[in-house]
């Protein structure tokens, strides 16, 4: 006798609500793949800035502090997201008396808990990075006198302040109400807290191709005063390589950057909602990987003049109290002043 196979009854619009958690549920782990690669990259980086930096002589504490505390704050945030799908996974797979939308709602409701910590983390990794990147305009421009640099770097630092205010500003919002799943602005009818953190993360962007551009004046001059040493450098020289890829990380990430603005967009449903997951998660891990990646470079050019000039002495770059330059008006970078070390030691028995 023939076996009777039991009759399956699929209830309308059953492979479309399929078809609808499939396409959400490729979103969340396309944007969970993405950050992984990036947090493993960074993790890689951030082992080398940290072994390079413990390796030298002249421990900068507070570089060390400073690269723990973003790679930490961007582990949590990889370690946050990671929740996130996992909890939106878990109500999307497990409600299944439920309707897609519902699940999908109720998800959003269940990560809201996360939204004010991840909003923190994010902005304090953008402002903690901003003030690395201003660090190394600093660095750089050591050689000028100190009232010209003070003239310079009042724009980046009263940008990165404001900066700041609009960023506590829209954590106070974000703590007072709840948060858009489809962007990180927080739902709110003030148009204070609306634009607060646009308007912080647009400073943020503002700063960056500032003191972009102030390491590229200080390249291009550095480059010129080399083109006309005689014999002494040369315009391939590493440092001047190290230089200009200064220069051009800077303006990648102003470009990387301003694609965070999709952070701040309500985004409609389709496919470019992949969009959203990528570039918003690779922002979490790229906020904390580029500062580091400055402090690797800033410490490798420290390291090729350690071993490349040889008797040629060059100030070393750290933060310290130039004071005693600000007599000084002749705009002549740190790195350019250059000694013969034979001359020097046989005049006064003294480094630069």
């Amino acid at each position: 006798m023939k076996a009777v196979q039991p009759r399956v009854v699929v209830r309308a619009g059953y492979y479309q609500d399929l078809q609808i958690l499939g396409e959400y549920l490729l979103k969340e782990l396309v944007g969970v793949a993405v950050e992984s690669f990036f947090w493993g990259a960074y993790a890689l980086l951030f082992a080398y800035a940290l072994r390079s930096q413990l390796g030298r002589r002249a421990r900068n504490y507070l570089m060390i502090g400073v690269l723990c505390f973003l790679f930490a704050s961007s582990t949590a945030l990889w370690a946050m997201d990671f929740a996130m799908t996992y909890v939106r996974l878990k109500i999307g797979t497990t409600r299944m008396g439920m309707d897609m939308y519902d699940r999908i709602i109720e998800g959003n409701k269940a990560i809201e808990p996360l939204g004010l910590p991840m909003e923190a983390l994010f902005l304090v990794n953008m402002l903690v990075g901003d003030s690395v990147v201003i660090w190394r305009a600093w660095v750089l421009w050591t050689g000028v006198s100190l009232r010209k640099r003070i003239i310079a770097f009042m724009a980046p630092a009263v940008i990165l302040t404001i900066s700041l205010i609009f960023a506590i500003i829209a954590l106070v919002c974000l703590g007072e109400s709840s948060f858009s799943a489809a962007s990180s602005s927080p739902l709110s009818d003030s148009r204070t807290c609306l634009w607060a953190e646009p308007i912080s993360w647009a400073l943020s962007l503002l700063t960056n191709v500032v003191t972009t551009a102030l390491v590229g004046v200080m390249a291009w001059e550095h480059r010129r005063l080399l083109m006309i040493a005689p014999g002494q450098l040369h315009s391939k020289s590493k440092v001047n390589k190290i230089m200009v890829l200064l220069v051009e990380s800077g303006f990648i990430y102003c470009l990387f950057w301003l694609t965070q603005v999709i952070n701040f967009i309500e985004m409609p449903d389709g496919n470019i909602y992949y969009l959203y997951f990528v570039l918003s998660r690779m922002g979490d891990q790229i906020s904390g990987l580029y500062p580091t990646v400055i402090i690797v470079l800033v410490s490798l050019q420290q390291t090729v003049y350690d071993q490349t000039v040889g008797t040629l002495k060059l100030e070393t770059m750290v933060f310290e109290d130039n004071n005693a330059m600000a007599a000084g008006d002749k705009f002549t970078p740190a790195f350019t002043r250059i000694s013969e070390s034979q001359d020097r030691e046989s005049d006064s028995g003294s480094d630069v």
